[in-house]
């Protein structure tokens, strides 16, 4: 029983950082390309930096 309880919560850990990384890369996506500059950032840089931001990668 305790590993399913570890499973289920290791998987809802999963789940929630991906919501977090998705919602990371929507908020980046909705700034400019000035905005994305002021903070050092390109259009192809916002899935790496929202990956690391949520994964530590």
């Amino acid at each position: 029983m305790a590993r399913i309880t570890a499973f289920a919560a290791k998987k809802r850990e999963a789940f929630v950082a991906h919501r977090v990384y998705r919602k990371t890369v929507n908020e980046l996506s909705a700034l400019s390309g000035s905005e994305l500059a002021d903070l050092g950032l390109t259009r192809g840089s916002i899935h790496a930096t929202a990956h690391r931001a949520v994964y530590g990668n």
